[in-house]
């Protein structure tokens, strides 16, 4: 059962993670995102810092889909 659970949790990680518009209009005052971060870095012109997140952030979810890919290759989930 963990295996399951790991690999939906990364699924339902990776596609959260692409949703931007939603975390943009509910963003408060002390709760940031990803997205609202890289959002107002854009709009405040600080490219170099914006580089930077976005190279990161790629690497991370580069990360969490390999971990992905091994864990559902390895216990044989494949897309139906």
């Amino acid at each position: 059962m963990a295996p399951a659970l790991v690999t939906c949790w990364l699924f339902v990680f990776l596609m959260v993670s692409k949703a931007v518009s939603i975390p943009l209009l509910l963003a408060g005052p002390n709760s940031q995102v990803v997205a609202v971060a890289m959002f107002e870095m854009w709009q405040n012109g600080v490219a170099p810092e914006l580089a930077a997140l976005g190279i990161i952030w790629t690497i991370i979810m580069t990360a969490v889909s390999t971990v992905f890919f091994v864990v559902s290759r390895r216990y044989g989930l494949t897309a139906r």
